[in-house]
């Protein structure tokens, strides 16, 4: 009810992915290895666990909701996975949009038209503008 649309643009379906997603981003497969114990250890400091966050459950309760998943095919901190999670989670209307040899979120300036063409198409079909 809070959203009368939804883009997500190279989203994680999991907080934890996300985290994981990050290091291997920055530092590659072994730093993600190395570091994935911290995300238990810091459960107590931020109040939460990260591995029950999930953006997936909350998309499926989007009922009607117009959902527009623009994502990478080469993402190495969003996994196209995750993407692909997210998508399936919708119950719809909605639309999957990979932008091909693109990693995390590059394609918005590696493929600027096909970028604004997706959303304006998007934006008009659902009458936003």
């Amino acid at each position: 009810g809070l959203a009368d649309a939804l883009v997500l643009d190279s989203c994680y379906g999991k907080l934890s992915s996300a985290i994981l997603g990050w290091w291997r981003f920055v530092g590659g497969k072994l730093l993600m290895v190395v570091l994935w114990p911290t995300a238990l250890v810091t459960m107590p400091f931020v109040g939460f666990n990260p591995f029950k966050v999930d953006v997936s459950k909350g998309l499926g309760r989007l009922l009607g909701t117009p959902v527009l998943v623009l994502h990478g095919e080469r993402d190495d901190l969003a996994l196209p996975s995750e993407a692909r999670r997210n998508f399936d989670a919708c119950p719809g209307p909605k639309r999957l949009v990979w932008f091909e040899r693109a990693g995390h979120s590059e394609f918005r300036w590696e493929q600027p038209e096909k970028y604004y063409r997706e959303l304006l198409g998007f934006l008009r079909e659902h009458g936003f503008i």
